[in-house]
């Protein structure tokens, strides 16, 4: 069919030659049908821990990003106390060339080490503030305000959780809070144009989330480029926070959980499937099954993993937590995620656990709200916590 004649067909309102999916139909199946070959519900697979000991490491090589150890250089910047618990601000080297920054919160008054929660932040296209967002402070002004309201139930978890006993870490996911990319040269064009803004800090913060937001699918290009991937970079850079968590004394090292909402749920599970130092953990807002998340977005570049979600769906890979114990907690309101999909993912992985015989360490709940983490999660979370690393 010639040109002329396929705009003529158009004209006429008539179905052209052929369906525009064709030409991608090969790509649309694999995400619509993944093998799954790797999952443990698979018949290969019998034995719980064999399974995950191998599918980690076979997980940890897609990941590409393995770099050599090297000391944490841990420098404590700031001490701040607050009710209840003091606050310390940590730099430290998750890599060569790769400079974190995290939050540790200690309560007050501890006779012996303390059971210890490593609190991962979410994305909500905010990238000024990172760790910031799940901890209190002295001045927050409007916009911390907000952000806690919308996605915390007006309050910090994390210093929710020193005042309940548990040493805290809050790590800044690479891109935001103190390592963000607006140095950089992948953001740089056009950043310089804000900075008479900052004297207005509630719309310096807006233009910087806009642009941030614009420049992260280029940042993640570049880290493919680089020869890594986002999520190896994310699980890696927590992993690290875990290890700066250890040198605080007054950590029980046997007594770790971990908990986030939305990409920090994926980090939470992203941290649950890889480090077995985590031995609880609660993913809020990231249960869905790949091919259906994010369905009228864009799949970001910042998920991909070449060779992983086909072989190891998302919720085959979140049963890697096994044989520790896991809550997963999805919101029955979420724009972001069908809701179909969000039970079909939490049951593949409980029926995993079930395989293994661990049926009772796997738990699921929804709650009839958006997308958010709200004070009765909290509350819910909390205590599921508490028995876990307290018993």
């Amino acid at each position: 069919m010639s040109i002329d004649m396929i705009f003529m067909n158009y004209e006429k309102g008539a179905r052209p030659a052929y369906d525009h999916d064709e030409a991608t139909q090969f790509i649309i199946n694999r995400f619509k049908q993944p093998e799954a070959e790797r999952s443990f519900l698979n018949a290969n697979y019998q034995d719980g821990r064999e399974w995950a000991s191998e599918i980690r490491k076979w997980v940890k090589g897609l990941m590409l990003f393995d770099p050599p150890d090297v000391p944490l250089d841990a420098v404590m910047a700031e001490e701040e106390a607050f009710d209840g618990y003091k606050r310390l601000k940590y730099y430290y080297m998750a890599a060569e060339g790769c400079k974190s920054s995290a939050y540790v919160l200690i309560p007050d008054g501890l006779k012996a080490p303390a059971p210890a929660i490593v609190a991962l932040h979410d994305h909500s296209g905010q990238f000024f503030y990172g760790k910031e967002k799940l901890t209190e402070h002295k001045n927050p002004g409007d916009f911390l305000n907000y952000v806690q309201l919308w996605r915390y139930g007006g309050r910090g978890i994390a210093s929710e959780l020193a005042r309940r006993g548990y040493v805290v870490v809050v790590p800044d996911a690479l891109g935001w809070g103190e390592r963000g990319p607006w140095k950089e040269s992948w953001l740089i064009p056009g950043m310089y144009d804000y900075l008479d803004a900052k004297n207005n800090l509630p719309q310096f913060i807006e233009r910087y989330d806009k642009h941030a937001g614009g420049k992260f699918n280029d940042m993640c290009s570049h880290i493919l480029y680089a020869g890594y991937t986002y999520p190896g970079i994310a699980v890696h850079n927590d992993m690290k926070s875990v290890d700066l968590l250890l040198t605080i004394p007054e950590v029980d090292k046997n007594r770790i959980g971990c908990t986030g909402l939305s990409m920090g749920g994926m980090r939470t599970t992203l941290l649950m499937a890889m480090d077995e130092r985590i031995c609880c953990g609660v993913p809020v807002g990231f249960p869905a099954l790949y091919p259906y998340s994010l369905p009228q977005f864009n799949h970001s570049v910042w998920l991909v993993v070449p060779g992983l979600w086909q072989s190891l769906p998302f919720p085959d890979l979140a049963a890697l937590a096994m044989p520790r114990k896991l809550l997963i907690m999805y919101c029955e309101n979420d724009a972001l995620f069908e809701l179909h999909s969000m039970k079909a993912s939490v049951e593949t992985t409980s029926a995993a656990y079930k395989k293994a015989g661990l049926a009772d360490n796997c738990k699921y709940k929804g709650w009839p709200v958006g997308h958010q983490y709200d004070y009765d999660m909290q509350e819910y979370a909390f205590k599921w916590l508490g028995d876990c690393l307290n018993n």
